[in-house]
């Protein structure tokens, strides 16, 4: 296997943003060396494993059985040629945590907005650079939030360069998501309240 080099973060650059009906989205880009000790390092492992010495790991080939300790955390992504995300795969426990099904549902029309559009930046960065991503995320909405670590992983769906998919995980543990804050320079406390960051939105 050839592995493709790291992404360089050279300069940490921390997004804060808020709109106008209460909700926030703070993240950033970070190296996918701080995901060590999780299911996403391993993940990781695993998509570079299936690449070879492809450009990208083929969807076919990936095998969500051969991920079982993931299984709740992942999302498919479909990339349409028009750079439009439509869910395909909703882990449970992203469902559970997002108290929204979003099966079938292109990202765009996620709420609150504010959400979709960085999700959908976040989106766009990994079909540029077809290498895996990793962001810390940090959500509110009035008293609610929810914080936690997401892996982007690029496939294609012939084994050539062009992304047709994304395959998403997160990581619920506070000391990696606390970790991957700081390297960005921000320090904020733990969530404290119960429940989702989206269980109250329309």
């Amino acid at each position: 296997m050839t592995g493709a080099p790291p992404r360089s973060v050279p300069n940490p650059e921390l997004h804060d943003l808020r709109d106008g009906e209460g909700s926030r989205v703070v993240t950033g880009e970070v190296p996918t060396a701080l995901a060590d000790g999780g299911i996403l390092a391993r993940l990781l492992g695993h998509w570079h494993d299936l690449r070879g010495e492809r450009p990208l790991p083929r969807r076919i080939d990936f095998d969500p059985l051969d991920v079982r300790y993931a299984l709740g955390t992942l999302n498919i992504i479909e990339v349409r040629e028009d750079r439009r995300f439509v869910v395909r795969l909703q882990g449970t426990k992203v469902r559970e945590m997002m108290s929204q099904d979003l099966r079938g549902v292109d990202i765009a029309d996620v709420k609150p907005r504010i959400y979709a559009e960085t999700t959908i930046a976040h989106y766009r960065l990994a079909c540029d650079v077809k290498t895996p991503l990793l962001h810390p995320v940090e959500t509110e909405h009035g008293y609610l939030r929810q914080r936690y670590l997401r892996l982007l992983m690029p496939f294609s769906a012939a084994g050539d360069d062009t992304v047709r998919f994304l395959i998403t995980a997160s990581d619920w543990n506070d000391d990696r998501i606390s970790h991957a804050f700081a390297w960005l320079g921000y320090h904020s406390a733990r969530p404290s309240t119960a429940g989702s960051w989206a269980s109250r939105l329309g």
